[in-house]
């Protein structure tokens, strides 16, 4: 299973708290919880990534790194439902150009998580 990260960017840096990978709370949700309580503050020019676990650690101002423990496919759905429920929010998509050239002898589980994340992003361009 591929672990996640999600990186939200903030418009103001330092606007919000020390970054949560510092004061990683120890129960398991509290990334949907973190999502849920920054959601309204994003706008047009946010991001929220969902990356894996080997996505090199971002350091710059403003960005809020937010280690999940929860596999990548969990965590698309639940910012994607987040998203949905949002006034004020819309996703783009973007997904890594590697991803129809790998195979299984590459790295096993290639097929199913493309499965999974098209299943995912069904409704989304």
């Amino acid at each position: 299973m591929i672990r996640s990260v999600l990186f939200l960017s903030l418009l103001f840096p330092g606007f919000l708290a020390p970054s949560l990978l510092a004061q990683q709370p120890r129960e398991a949700n509290a990334w949907k919880q973190a999502l849920t309580k920054r959601l309204p503050l994003l706008g047009h020019r946010n991001w929220i990534l969902v990356v894996d676990s080997a996505y090199p650690l971002q350091t710059s101002p403003g960005l809020e790194v937010i280690e999940t423990n929860a596999g990548q496919i969990e965590v698309t759905r639940a910012v994607l439902a987040q998203i949905k429920d949002s006034i004020h929010v819309r996703p783009v998509i973007f997904m890594d150009a590697e991803l129809p050239f790998l195979t299984e002898e590459d790295s096993r589980g290639a097929n199913a998580y493309r499965q999974q994340i098209s299943a995912a992003l069904h409704d989304y361009t």
